[in-house]
C-alpha cells in the first residue's frame, strides 16, 4: 500500500493562503518535508521552448500547455492532468512540412494526458490510456482521409502497435516527452540529508536507457535576488574507459516562496560520442496562475531585478520584464 506520509504532494487542500512575512518562505527551505502546495483542480499555464541540435542542424519548438492537479488515485498516488494549449511551432511557424504535419496530428490523440507519479515525483505511468486509443480512432481516420502514400502506412502501422500496448506506450513517453522528464524531475527532496549518493538520471538526449547521468541537486539556503526558491540540478555521464561517449547537463529551477510550484526552468543538455554530437536547450515559463496574470512581487519581495536593472512596474509589464531577465 502506498504510504501517504511518502506523497510528494500535499493531499486535499484547499486554496493556500500566502503568508507575506519572508521569514516563512525562509523557514520553508529548512523544513525537512520540502512539497509543495498544489490543490485539486489548481491550474498552471506554462510555455515551452526547445531548441535541440542535431547533425549539424538546429530546430527549435515552441508550444503553450496547461498542468493541472486531480485527485489521488485509490492508491493514493498523486496525478496531474497537462494539455497541450494551441498549435506547435517548429522554427517560429507551424508545422509546414508533410512529416511534421503528420507527427502533430498524431500528437493530439495524447492530450489531455493524466499521469500518475510516484513517491518521489517522478512520472509512473499514463493513467488515460483508454482515452488515447479512443481519440486515436478519431485521429487516424482523419489522417488517412488528409495524408497517403507507403511510407505513411508503415508509419501509421507501427504507431498502431504502440498505442494498443500499454506498456509500450509508457515507456514511449517516459522515455521520450521531454516535458514529463524535466518537469517531474525529483526536486522535492529532503535537502538535509549530507552525503547523500548522486542519482543516476535518464533524459531524452541519450540514445539508451542503461545509462545517465550522475546528478546533484542543490539547494539555495535563501531566496534569490527575484524573491524565489531556487534549485541547481547538475549532472555528468559516468562512462568507462571503454565507453566513447560523454555528456553532461545543468538545470535551474525556480519556485514560488511560498507554495513551492516551479514558475521556470532553464536547463541545458549535452551528448557527444566519437559519431554523434548534440545537445538540448529546454525552457519551461510559467504564463499563468490558475487563469490570473503571474504576481512577480509575491506580495513582499523587492520589486527590483538586481541581475538586470530592469524595475517590475505594473501587472501589465511584469511579464515580459521578468522572462526577459531571465531568458535574455
Amino acid at each position: 500500500m502506498f504510504d501517504k506520509d511518502k506523497s510528494i504532494f500535499f493531499d486535499n487542500l484547499s486554496k493556500v493562503e500566502v503568508n507575506p512575512e519572508t521569514t516563512t518562505a525562509i523557514r520553508a527551505l529548512q523544513n525537512r518535508n520540502f512539497k509543495p502546495q498544489w490543490p485539486v483542480g489548481h491550474k498552471m499555464d506554462y510555455g515551452l521552448r526547445m531548441e535541440m541540435y542535431a547533425d549539424e542542424k538546429i530546430h527549435e519548438i515552441k508550444y503553450e500547455l496547461q498542468v493541472e492537479r486531480l485527485e489521488n488515485t485509490v492508491e493514493n498516488f498523486t496525478c496531474f492532468a497537462i494539455d497541450r494549449m494551441g498549435p506547435v511551432y517548429i522554427n517560429e511557424i507551424e508545422p509546414d512540412l508533410l512529416a511534421d504535419q503528420l507527427a502533430y496530428k498524431v500528437s493530439t490523440a495524447f492530450y489531455p494526458m493524466n499521469v500518475v507519479l510516484d513517491a518521489q515525483g517522478t512520472v509512473l505511468e499514463i493513467q488515460n490510456i483508454s482515452d488515447i486509443k479512443r481519440r486515436w480512432q478519431t485521429v487516424k481516420t482523419e489522417i488517412n482521409q488528409t495524408f497517403e502514400g507507403p511510407i505513411l502506412d508503415e508509419y501509421m502501422h507501427r504507431m498502431e502497435k504502440n498505442i494498443e500496448d500499454p506498456f509500450v506506450l509508457n515507456l514511449a513517453f517516459k522515455d521520450q516527452d521531454w516535458f514529463l522528464n524535466v518537469f517531474f524531475l525529483p526536486i522535492y527532496r529532503n535537502y538535509h540529508i549530507e552525503d547523500e549518493p548522486a542519482s543516476a538520471l535518464y533524459f531524452p538526449i541519450l540514445p539508451f536507457r542503461n545509462t545517465g547521468y550522475s546528478s546533484s541537486f542543490v539547494l539555495n539556503p535563501h531566496l534569490n535576488d527575484l524573491g524565489m526558491i531556487e534549485i541547481n540540478v547538475s549532472g555528468k555521464m559516468e562512462a568507462d574507459e571503454t565507453e566513447n561517449y560523454a555528456g553532461n547537463y545543468s538545470s535551474r529551477y525556480l519556485l514560488h516562496p511560498h507554495n513551492k510550484q516551479i514558475w521556470m526552468i532553464k536547463s541545458m543538455y549535452t551528448f557527444e560520442s566519437a559519431m554523434d554530437q548534440k545537445y538540448v536547450k529546454l525552457d519551461v515559463f510559467c504564463l499563468k496562475d490558475d487563469g490570473q496574470e503571474l504576481d512577480f512581487s509575491f506580495e513582499h519581495t523587492a520589486k527590483k531585478i538586481t541581475s538586470s536593472g530592469l524595475a517590475i512596474a505594473n501587472k501589465r509589464s511584469e511579464k515580459k520584464s521578468f522572462w526577459k531577465s531571465i531568458f535574455g
